[in-house]
């Protein structure tokens, strides 16, 4: 598939992830590179939901997840969702909804904002369903949980959760300037062969 051989050939996955966790430990700039050529070509892969958890997981403190997702494994990121968590004994119990959650059908590990802040968790524990959305290269799904009982460990703190969107935003943006330069360059070839009549 496409992500396995950009896991095992181009280890994009790794570029923004600290050295120390198994990433390369370079900016955001070089990230937004890829995503410009990945724009370019209309690639479809589950490259978004994967740097951003990673960038979720880096700003908490790293851990053996980020080294997995350093590694190849598939994760992703819900923001504003319906899910509220509240303690029960050492335990936190999640309930409610993420909805258009990108690659969310396909991620080992989820990411998911609730009212309590940002928590970790297997993506086996959800009811995942994929929606049809208009953009077949970047497919999403519903994520519900229903009392989701998950250790202290799962919630994850100091997550600034204005950032994650920005970066979001930004590698967003480098992939539209990506497909915009493609549409230009096919729009020259053709005007310069065109023959009118």
């Amino acid at each position: 598939s496409n992500w396995e051989q950009m896991v095992e050939e181009q280890s994009w996955q790794a570029i923004a992830i600290p050295e120390e966790n198994g990433g390369f430990g370079f900016s955001w700039i070089e990230l937004a590179l890829v995503f410009e050529e990945l724009g370019r070509s209309l690639t479809p892969c589950p490259l978004l939901g994967a740097v951003l958890a990673a960038e979720a997981l880096t700003q908490s403190g790293g851990g053996d997840l980020l080294e997995e997702i350093a590694t190849g494994s598939l994760a992703s990121i819900a923001f504003d969702t319906t899910i509220q968590a509240s303690i029960d004994g050492s335990d936190w119990l999640l309930d409610g909804e993420a909805t258009h959650v990108i690659d969310g059908h396909s991620a080992q590990h989820l990411v998911l904002e609730t009212n309590e802040g940002f928590f970790f968790i297997n993506a086996s524990e959800a009811y995942i369903t994929p929606v049809q959305t208009l953009d077949i290269t970047r497919p999403m799904a519903n994520v519900r949980l229903e009392n989701l009982r998950v250790s202290g460990e799962a919630q994850r703190e100091n997550i600034d959760g204005g950032r994650l969107r920005m970066i979001a935003e930004c590698l967003l943006a480098a992939e539209a300037v990506g497909s915009a330069e493609a549409c230009l360059e096919t729009a020259v070839d053709y005007a310069k062969t065109r023959k009118q009549f």
